[in-house]
């Protein structure tokens, strides 16, 4: 029996329960005419979860966020034109990250391309240098060999999203008008209408990377090294992945020189972790005595430029551990590169491990040092008014309860919370956006982890990357989301006083810092908000607490001077150099 359907709409009704055969549980899409198919396509499957939101940019980098805290593929939809442009900042940031992002973009049919047809802009790979995966699709088909084609090449588009090459990837779809479910176009033939009945028409994904074993050369080095330490920065880590590199530093007595952005300081299984190494290495005198033989870093690059300069001095060997074997070391003075995540690496060293847990002059002392650093500042910020930006961190961190949910924006942020957040036994889930380290973004991509957590997650942000991303809000309003957001406000690019342009006054505040002098309240209670400006410890710590029962979208704003703050990290520095 033939049966009548719209074939854009079939396609995108096929494509989205295939999308969520293959892992795929949320998305967000954006208003718009042209991708009236894929909306009514996603729509369909029920099982999806669907975030609406206007802005594209901001809905990118929702969708970021979802897919940073579920670990899992989310699908991101658009018409067509300059809204697929919208996207690039939060795929340029999914690609670095390796977020997996399935970018689906409407399109005009190829008889209005380069005709001066309204909204019609050239999307074929518009991405190309920072996708993992692209295909255009072509206008839909109603034949068997027709949607053989778009499941397969969906299938091949998700396993490179989430295994093969993980990261965003872009799928363009050409429509002809009509759109709507009501506007038939064609008639099914009955082998058709029985093959789309089958039960089995979607491929499944089943290829995995295989990772090549460690050789013995390489373990019996690693094994034999004295003066061995691990630079952990993974991001988003798996609890596996925290004990076992926890237990490997257990066995081989390294030091764990934990980037701020990793979160193992929160382990609590954490006894060799060093949490001041970004202050510490800013020493020359440490930086000689603290030289290991041997440097064995996880992830990614550290967001610490004294433990950066440290890395590519040392004339330690230095092996790379990430997924996909990339490089990941700025000065490219490593010695090898493997392509095994660190739970792999850490296993296969352990399963051959000889060496017994014994005293360790290095470790020792490099754990004597940290307790000392750890002594120095916290003294230090005992004497630092209440508003100086590593302080407000250190006691943000301190408020936060145990199994939380804190991201950390870029810029100034996260380098206080790396050198001043000191290591607390609780479970705090730390996330940032540290691909490609803009300061666009944030709310949406905060808002979009904050969708999926149990508890009100902490955003700690500055007041231009909050400003830079205000329509991000919309989606804590829409979807009663809540977010509890540490509003750090120097009035400025604050981070540019650290640059040696800030002593040219004359251009530095009007070109560099620029401040704005807006009222953020104004802001937050248009998007339905709380906003309150704290001006002491003991305030923090109490709305903190009210906020974080609230469940409601809570801005926390407190006034710092910028230049102030420059001078107590120079002075904490000096500070700790000079202790030896």
């Amino acid at each position: 029996m033939e049966k009548k359907v719209n074939r854009n709409i079939l396609w995108s009704e096929l494509f989205f329960r295939h999308l969520h055969k293959l892992g795929v549980k949320n998305a967000v899409f954006c208003p718009g005419s042209r991708n009236t198919s894929l909306v009514f396509g996603c729509t369909q499957e029920k099982k999806i979860t669907r975030y609406n939101l206007v802005d594209e940019r901001s809905a990118g980098f929702f969708a970021l966020g979802l897919a940073k805290i579920t670990n899992s593929p989310v699908a991101i939809i658009t018409t067509s034109g300059t809204a697929v442009a919208e996207l690039y900042p939060a795929i340029i940031e999914a690609y670095f990250q390796r977020a997996p992002l399935i970018v689906c973009t409407a399109d005009r049919p190829p008889e209005l391309q380069n005709c001066g047809s309204n909204q019609t802009i050239n999307q074929k790979n518009i991405f190309k240098n920072h996708i993992r995966y692209f295909v255009d699709l072509g206008t839909p088909g109603i034949t068997i060999n027709n949607f053989k084609q778009l499941f397969t090449l969906t299938k091949k588009a998700l396993s490179i999203a989430t295994i093969r090459d993980a990261g965003p990837v872009h799928l363009n779809f050409p429509f002809r008008k009509p759109f709507e479910p009501d506007s038939f176009t064609d008639e099914l033939a009955d082998n058709t209408v029985q093959f789309l009945s089958s039960k089995n028409i979607f491929p499944v994904i089943s290829d995995v990377n295989k990772y090549s074993r460690l050789s013995p050369k390489t373990k019996e080095y690693i094994y034999s090294a004295a003066k061995g330490m691990i630079i952990f920065n993974e991001k988003n880590p798996s609890k596996k992945s925290l004990k076992l590199v926890t237990k490997l530093s257990d066995k081989l007595n390294f030091p764990i020189i934990e980037d701020g952005t990793s979160g193992i300081r929160f382990f609590k299984d954490d006894k060799n972790v060093i949490n001041n190494s970004s202050a510490i290495y800013k020493s020359e005198f440490f930086r000689t005595e603290l030289n290991p033989e041997l440097i064995l870093q996880f992830g990614e690059a550290s967001v610490s430029n004294s433990l950066l300069d440290f890395f590519e001095k040392s004339r330690a060997k230095k092996y790379l551990i990430n997924n996909f074997g990339e490089i990941k070391d700025p000065s490219r003075t490593f010695t090898k590169i493997f392509g095994a995540s660190t739970e792999h690496f850490c296993q296969e060293l352990l399963e051959g491990i000889k060496r017994q847990t014994q005293q360790n002059s290095f470790l020792n002392n490099f754990l004597k040092i940290d307790r000392f650093a750890e002594e120095i500042k916290t003294e230090f910020l005992k004497e630092c008014k209440f508003n100086f930006e590593g302080k407000i961190i250190n006691e943000v961190v301190k408020s936060i309860p145990d199994n939380n949910v804190l991201f950390i924006s870029n810029s100034m942020p996260i380098r206080d919370f790396d050198v001043f957040a000191s290591g607390e036994n609780k479970n705090l889930s730390v996330y940032t956006n540290r691909g490609a380290s803009g300061i666009d973004g944030i709310n949406s991509t905060a808002l979009g982890i904050a969708s999926q957590s149990e508890n009100t997650a902490v955003l700690i942000t500055g007041d231009l990357a909050f400003y830079h991303d205000l329509n991000g809000l919309l989606a804590a309003y829409k979807y009663n989301i809540p977010l509890l957001v540490i509003l750090i406000n120097n009035n400025g690019g604050g981070i540019f006083e650290m640059l040696p342009v800030a002593k040219h006054k004359d251009v530095f505040e009007e070109n560099f810092k620029v401040p704005m002098n807006l009222n953020f309240k104004n802001f937050v209670q248009g998007y339905n908000g709380i906003h309150k400006e704290i001006k002491s410890e003991v305030v923090l710590r109490k709305e903190i607490k009210t906020a974080l029962e609230s469940k409601r979208l809570t801005v926390l704003e407190i006034k710092s001077d910028s230049t102030e703050s420059t001078l107590l990290r120079k002075k904490y520095y000096k500070l700790l150099s000079e202790k030896k």
